[in-house]
């Protein structure tokens, strides 16, 4: 498993649906920005045309910022400065990559918070802030929103887990080998971090603090989660639009939002159904829900739906292969008991 199929997937479909041709950008400036610890962090921005400042769109990455210069295009297009962060101790930011993720966090380093609160004190950022990505960036997301940047208005979130242990490494109980191992190992992160998860076997206090279900009342933003029936986080995606849409605090509580696709993590194959695209304004591509948020101070959210879920099943069925929508998750159902004669 590779969480960077679901990037290549992702921006796909962002040169589709902008019909932009996919040809490098080049930031307007680089930037290694400090974190409260002193390391350094590698951080590309890319300005639209027009006068300063203007809203930010932040994509913080373990996968190398250099990739992210085609969704510079689409962002800018509409407005948006876009910037790109390489994870700490990857590829040109310095410091040390392990425990992967755990940076993000509401410890005593916290690049996430650093990064927005840098980036609004800019003079080509008019002071709002979103976050957007999928899987590792999604995840780094998922860990920074509890620490509650001033600065941060609205995140978008896709196929990332709310629990490192629960959803990823111990899924379960037992050690997810060829999952957590060999994307560790095939991206090259510092062995550190595998040498600790196996020193971690049970649910202890170092996996807590990559659970981010337990300070979800910590989390003060709207968040819109985007996952997938095939997804190895789809329990992730509704855990943390469930804790956080009920125990959030601010703008967070009551506003989020869930889109559940007939998706796997970035990587379909012959998974194809009928009627099977993105809802309105739920393809980040699109970027509409930073329209809502960073452009008209949540105006707009109402018309979408609080949960919107495809429903699969039989192509020759109607009631089948359609998007549906409730109010919140669970969604409403019926029992239907069966008894059965020995």
């Amino acid at each position: 498993m590779k969480f960077s199929y679901s990037l290549t997937c992702f921006v796909s479909i962002l040169s589709v649906l902008t019909a932009i041709e996919p040809a490098p950008a080049a930031p307007t400036l680089t930037e290694m920005v400090p974190m409260r610890d002193g390391v350094r962090l590698a951080t590309d921005v890319y300005l639209p045309q027009g006068d300063s400042p203007f809203p930010v769109i932040l994509v913080m990455t373990p996968y190398n910022k250099d990739g992210l210069a085609l969704w510079s295009i689409a962002a800018n297009q509409k407005g948006y400065a876009l910037v790109a962060q390489d994870f700490r101790g990857r590829f040109a930011s310095e410091g040390n990559d392990y425990p992967v993720f755990l940076s993000y966090g509401w410890g005593d380093i916290q690049d996430g918070y650093d990064t927005v609160e840098w980036i609004a004190m800019q003079e080509w950022c008019n002071g709002k802030v979103g976050t957007l990505g999928i899987s590792g960036p999604g995840i780094a997301q998922n860990m920074m929103a509890p620490t509650a940047p001033p600065h941060l208005v609205c995140q978008y979130v896709g196929v990332a887990y709310s629990s490192a242990y629960h959803q990823s490494a111990y899924q379960g109980g037992a050690f997810r080998k060829n999952l957590w191992e060999r994307w560790l190992i095939d991206h090259k992160f510092n062995p550190e971090t595998l040498k600790l998860t196996k020193e971690h076997p049970y649910y202890d206090d170092y996996w807590k603090a990559q659970n981010t279900e337990l300070v979800a009342d910590r989390v003060n933003v709207p968040s819109m989660f985007v996952g997938g029936w095939y997804d190895i986080f789809n329990i992730g995606t509704i855990n943390s639009f469930k804790t956080i849409q009920h125990n959030g605090t601010g703008m967070a509580k009551g506003n989020c939002k869930l889109v559940m696709q007939a998706y796997g993590h970035g990587v379909n194959e012959e998974l194809v159904f009928p009627n099977q695209g993105f809802p309105k304004n739920a393809d980040f591509a699109n970027l509409g829900w930073f329209d809502i948020w960073l452009k008209n101070d949540g105006k707009g959210a109402e018309e979408i739906p609080t949960v919107q879920y495809f429903v699969m099943g039989d192509p020759e069925d109607k009631n089948a292969n359609v998007w549906k929508s409730a109010d919140d998750w669970t969604i409403p159902s019926k029992e239907t008991s069966y008894y059965f004669m020995p």
